[in-house]
């Protein structure tokens, strides 16, 4: 007797045409409110921290040399500045603040958007949008298998940058571009690290199996039988993800550093792509896994 599959979770195409990657990339397209939902978790945080810890500056902004000093974006002339206490609260406690809670925010985000990302591959994954519940349930399901899994991946990647820059050393010693290349080659080995740790996470969904390392493999062979395709989509998010961050970085030097705030505002758009790329990664991490047919992983075992 064959059991149904749950409606929550995406069943097995065995002896059908598999889905393109195209219809995957779709996906972002037609569930555009995980595109909100991961913006919202990412932007409005930061911004309201931001805002909170530029509150006790409000008198330095007030100094004609300060706001010179903004203008020509001189560091110099910036420290020189600041060297001298205005009337008002101290420029200290904006410091103090943000060694604090800068890093616990970041923490605090990183861990939601972890949770996030089970139902994100799960939503995905399916041919039609999950409820709410169904979201939520994904969520907490992977959760922490998705930290054990980072945390691997970070060691991972610790010890290969650890090594390469030891190899990049040794190497510059002899030829300064043999030593560049040797740096290149450790930080194209941390991305792609990184990549296949990220695949494995939709190798877990997909197949609805939690065995982290059983997991990698799944990633590991996906990588091996479509090589083109991973590259492509490693360089081309990654391509995107640059020219975004300097588009960034472009519209916030037109504005004057003075008025951060409208800065911070014009660039959201760019932050949203940049949520839009991540989303559209994860999609296309799934389209790859599944595209792996089961008849070809039953050969990898023979």
């Amino acid at each position: 007797m064959i059991e149904s599959q749950p409606t929550d979770m995406p069943a097995p195409s065995i002896g059908g045409a598999q889905p393109s990657l195209t219809t995957f990339l779709l996906r972002v397209g037609q569930r555009p409110w995980l595109l909100l939902l991961r913006y919202l978790l990412t932007a409005v945080p930061a911004m309201v921290l931001s805002v909170l810890l530029a509150l006790p500056m409000g008198a330095w902004f007030r100094l004609p040399l300060f706001l010179e000093a903004l203008d020509r974006r001189s560091l110099d002339d910036l420290l020189e500045v600041l060297m001298h206490q205005p009337e008002g609260p101290s420029i200290g406690l904006s410091f103090v603040g943000a060694a604090v809670l800068i890093p616990l925010t970041w923490l605090a985000l990183r861990l939601a958007g972890m949770w996030l990302e089970g139902g994100i591959l799960t939503t995905y994954a399916l041919p039609t949008a999950s409820s709410w519940r169904a979201f939520a349930t994904a969520s907490s399901r992977w959760f922490w298998r998705f930290v054990l899994l980072a945390l691997i991946g970070i060691a991972i990647c610790a010890v290969l940058a650890g090594g390469g820059v030891g190899v990049a050393w040794l190497a510059g010693m002899l030829n300064v571009s043999l030593g560049i290349a040797a740096g290149i080659a450790s930080a194209a080995g941390v991305i792609l690290v990184g990549a296949w740790v990220r695949l494995a996470r939709a190798a877990m969904v997909v197949h609805e199996d939690g065995r982290i390392f059983h997991a990698l493999g799944e990633a590991r062979r996906t990588i091996v039988h479509r090589p083109l395709v991973f590259l492509a989509l490693v360089v081309s998010i990654l391509a995107l993800r640059v020219l975004l961050t300097w588009l960034g970085g472009a519209l916030g030097a037109v504005v004057p550093m003075r008025a951060w705030l409208l800065s911070l505002v014009i660039q959201q758009p760019v932050q949203m792509a940049l949520v839009g790329a991540g989303l559209a990664r994860r999609a296309a991490e799934v389209g790859l896994v599944t595209g792996l047919r089961p008849a070809q992983r039953a050969l990898d075992h023979v």
